[in-house]
């Protein structure tokens, strides 16, 4: 990694800091007596302290005298995730799998906190863990199981609540805002900050995955790959399953034969036959994928490498750069219309 593992996403600050506005806090104050500058700048990739972030958080709190700020916050972000959340929710079919793509990815950006998700009997668990001492944390935490519980329910609608909610915190002095948006009331100081689901609702198809919706994105994915609408091939439909197969982590032959329900020998002669193997489309969807969330998006680096299947961004930059001559931090750098 470039940037040190103990860093957050500049766009946490830049959320946090329309809020606080929007609720008459003062920010021009918010650095004082600290040591960290916070103030992101205009890069993409921008990254700020996680500690000096979390801080400001609990001291925004203090200022607002909100016990329950942290889902204040997140409640005031749009409904809409954005970034490299939309394209995880587009290309997951149930909320079990969109859930372990978060994790994934979350642990490709940062060690400052990490989320596991585990099943237990019927319950699939989003368990948060922080490896590095942040200091007091109660409204980050407070947050990042809102945003879960919020996403949850945009996505499955208003009956996908949580069946338990554990948070290491005291009970602050009201609950009815937690009930209010968890749906349930947390059990407060326990060993653990985790927010359980019912396996059963976990598996439920996403609005993505509806069957008209999925040929909609199967027929864009052809399209941004540069292959023909009227091309029937098996490797297409190889290629359409590696291109959502990429950032849920499993574009392997093993599942892909499980997808086409074939052996891996089977798809190895099919793909002979029309000239190419899994290795080889693996390569080629990653490159045009790589082309265009290069030049069409403004996703950050770090989020493309995971989209596109990687684990470190250093492995993406040496592979982009290989397809694109450059690397893809100097391609961002240039006017959208030079990168091809």
């Amino acid at each position: 990694m470039t940037f040190r593992r103990t860093m957050i996403s500049a766009a946490y600050l830049q959320a946090l800091t329309r809020y606080a506005i929007s609720i008459g806090l003062d920010m021009s104050a918010r650095q004082t007596g600290r040591d960290l500058d916070l103030q992101p700048g205009e890069e993409i990739d921008e990254h700020i302290s996680c500690v000096a972030f979390v801080a400001l958080l609990e001291e925004l709190a203090r200022m607002a005298g909100d016990e329950a700020f942290g889902i204040h916050f997140i409640e005031s972000l749009p409904p809409r995730p954005a970034g490299v959340f939309n394209h995880i929710i587009f290309n997951s079919r149930t909320l079990q799998d969109a859930f372990q793509a978060i994790s994934r990815f979350l642990g490709l950006v940062t060690d400052a906190f990490q989320m596991r998700y585990v099943e237990l009997g019927h319950v699939g668990w989003l368990v948060f863990e922080f490896p590095f001492d942040l200091g007091p944390r109660t409204q980050f935490v407070d947050g990042q199981l809102a945003l879960i519980a919020v996403r949850a329910r945009q996505l499955l609608g208003g009956d996908c609540a949580p069946v338990q909610v554990d948070l290491e915190r005291a009970q602050p002095a009201s609950t009815k805002e937690y009930r209010r948006v968890f749906g349930t009331i947390p059990l407060f100081g326990q060993n653990a900050n985790r927010i359980g689901f019912d396996r059963a609702v976990l598996a439920q198809p996403l609005p993505a995955a509806d069957h008209q919706l999925f040929l909609t994105a199967q027929l864009y994915g052809s399209q941004l790959l540069g292959l023909a609408k009227d091309e029937r091939t098996f490797s297409l439909q190889v290629t359409n399953f590696i291109a959502g197969a990429l950032q849920r982590g499993n574009a392997s032959e093993a599942h892909a034969c499980a997808e086409f329900g074939v052996t891996v020998r089977t798809l190895q002669r099919t793909l002979a036959a029309e000239g190419t193997s899994f290795k080889m489309l693996t390569e080629e969807t990653r490159m045009r994928l790589a082309r265009h969330y290069l030049n069409n998006t403004d996703l950050s680096l770090t989020a493309i490498a995971f989209l596109l299947g990687y684990s470190e961004l250093s492995a993406f930059s040496r592979a982009a750069k290989n397809w694109l001559g450059e690397a893809p931090s100097t391609l961002r750098k240039k006017p959208r219309s030079d990168v091809t």
